[in-house]
């Protein structure tokens, strides 16, 4: 008998190569997933580790694989303990020979993998296998430890050829699933219990609704590059990186369906600015094999120290959580922060606005800030996370010193109209716009940072 690990990071049945690989040659099949309660444990700085939208996220996927796993005639055994301990006790009771999985590439993953292998070693073969990135990673122009420093050097480097076409099981071979426990019930009370407002729902279905209202439906693709800016609505951007997050869609799978678009509706500069975004993603993650654990350590993958607040001092503490909770006295820092902490999620242009504040106005640890993303972001990816807010904070692979974002000049230049803020901090409503925008004469909080308006 063979075992697949579905992990939170590919919970789906489209384009996975390990699922599809389990199935060859077996009679039986053991599908498991871990429901790991380290999930809701503090991190290093006391964020959790998922928050409620995480949390609820995460249930919706493992529900929807759940559903569509049975509808195919088979079963999705579902635990509530760390992988560490189920797999090794699911390789002895069914004499397990062979566990299939996807391959991770950073530390906490790296290392739960390392104690289940050991503690298999004698009975049972561990076959990993590469699936959430665009590209494969055999088939990059050079060693993994060779890769650019710079994304524009690694994006040049890329052969849009070489996208390999996805890796599908016959739904029917999903028949060949044992079960051992049935679980269920108990995810969905816990799924029904956790009362949150999502602005998603997690899942494969879900992730493909999304990805036919976005290209099909509405052609939103063909305008991506102008409105990828945008701040409020659905439709501003792809709003597919929860989806890519928990693995229900691979990057791949977006991007075969971007040249199908391309064939048969548009190409234009905007359908290669998706491209362009998620090869984004496979550049973090790639890179997180290259720079391990130096990218969450706090002088970065390029060994940089910078002048930092202590960690310790009750005045870092206290500006950290007026920056956590929305209380800067900059309305649309506040605004974003506001929408991250009653939603999940955050625009693109919102984080790098708000991860420059506090490290480039506030002088806090950029690690505080990372934690915090990895808590609450519905759509949090390890590398990613970690390699943006490297990046932000001039320690990791931007080619540009001291980059910098200047707050006055974004809420002018992004949300001039002040719809954005207005409908996070309602409460300025009535006061002038010009006010808000260059945060002056405003009944609101004090500014906890005094930053120049020279732009």
């Amino acid at each position: 008998m063979n075992l697949v690990w579905f992990k939170i990071t590919d919970l789906r049945l489209r384009d996975h190569e390990a699922l599809k690989k389990a199935f060859n040659k077996t009679p039986n099949v053991l599908l498991v997933f871990c429901l790991d309660p380290r999930f809701n444990q503090n991190m290093k700085f006391g964020e959790k580790k998922f928050s409620d939208f995480k949390l609820k996220f995460l249930y919706q996927s493992v529900l929807d694989l759940h559903t569509q796993i049975k509808k195919n005639g088979g079963h999705l055994n579902i635990y509530f303990d760390t992988p560490e301990n189920i797999i090794p006790k699911l390789v002895n009771k069914y004499e397990i020979k062979k566990i299939f999985h996807i391959r991770d590439t950073t530390d906490e993953e790296l290392k739960q993998l390392n104690i289940i292998k050991e503690k298999v070693a004698d009975q049972a073969k561990i076959k990993d296998y590469w699936g959430n990135t665009v590209y494969h990673i055999d088939d990059l122009n050079y060693p993994i430890d060779k890769i650019p420093f710079v994304f524009s050097n690694f994006r040049k480097s890329l052969s849009i050829n070489k996208i390999r076409e996805e890796q599908n099981i016959k739904l029917i071979r999903l028949q060949k699933c044992t079960q051992d426990v049935d679980n269920i019930n108990q995810l969905i009370k816990l799924n029904d219990k956790l009362n949150v407002p999502m602005k998603f729902k997690g899942g494969e279905t879900e992730a493909w609704q999304r990805l036919n209202y976005y290209f099909y439906q509405k052609k939103l693709l063909s305008n991506y590059k102008k409105t990828r800016n945008g701040l409020l609505g659905k439709d501003y951007s792809s709003k597919f990186s929860p989806y890519l997050a928990f693995g229900n869609i691979s990057g791949k799978s977006i991007q075969l369906e971007v040249f199908k678009y391309e064939n048969e509706i548009e190409k234009n500069v905007s359908t290669y600015w998706l491209y362009f975004e998620l090869i984004w993603r496979d550049f973090f993650r790639f890179s997180s094999i290259k720079y391990g654990n130096s990218m969450f350590k706090l002088k970065g993958i390029k060994n940089k120290m910078l002048d930092w607040r202590n960690n310790n001092d009750e005045e870092t503490n206290k500006l950290f959580n007026k920056w956590k909770y929305g209380k800067t006295g900059y309305p649309y820092i506040d605004a974003n922060m506001l929408e991250l902490r009653k939603t999940g999620f955050m625009s693109n242009r919102g984080r790098q606005m708000v991860a420059s504040f506090l490290i480039k106005d506030l002088k806090i640890d950029w690690r505080r800030g990372a934690e915090y993303f990895e808590s609450m972001l519905i759509d949090h990816d390890v590398a990613s996370n970690y390699g943006n807010w490297n990046y932000a904070a001039g320690i990791g692979a931007d080619p540009r010193e001291n980059r910098y974002f200047n707050v006055y000049k974004q809420a002018y230049t992004y949300d001039r109209s002040c719809k954005f803020i207005l409908n996070w901090i309602p409460e300025l409503k009535g006061q002038d716009k010009k006010d808000i925008i260059n945060v002056k004469n405003l009944n609101y909080y004090q500014p906890i940072v005094n930053i120049k308006n020279n732009y």
